[in-house]
């Protein structure tokens, strides 16, 4: 037995033959998908943007807080490298034997922490 076939109608697995403007009765044209997918996008760009502008507004706040923490730290470094020229000074004055025997010091302690 030798059917045939055309583009447009389909054979069913129960049986028969359908017309393909049958089956896409119920479908969606592409102009009505996107206007939907348009209403969805606009919704998803104002809640954005409103994220956004509360996520600024913390950053704002929280950085004016945080000025004068940051000058208490640089103060804190300045009181560092004062106590780093004192150090130089001191070993200026200490004379060539006590800079030898810190030396030695220092490395026997490194080779203490190795094991």
């Amino acid at each position: 037995m030798v059917q045939t076939y055309d583009n447009s109608s389909v054979i069913c697995a129960g049986g028969g033959v359908r017309s393909f403007a049958d089956i896409q009765s119920a479908s969606y044209s592409k102009s009505q998908d996107d206007a939907l997918l348009s209403l969805i996008a606009d919704k998803t760009q104002l809640i954005d943007s409103y994220t956004k502008s509360e996520t600024n507004n913390l950053l704002n706040n929280k950085a004016d807080n945080g000025v004068s923490y940051i000058k208490s730290e640089i103060y804190a470094r300045d009181e560092v490298n004062t106590k780093d020229e004192d150090d130089i000074l001191l070993l200026l004055k200490a004379d060539k034997t006590q800079l030898i025997d810190a030396y030695s010091k220092s490395e026997t302690y490194a080779k203490y922490e190795l094991y």
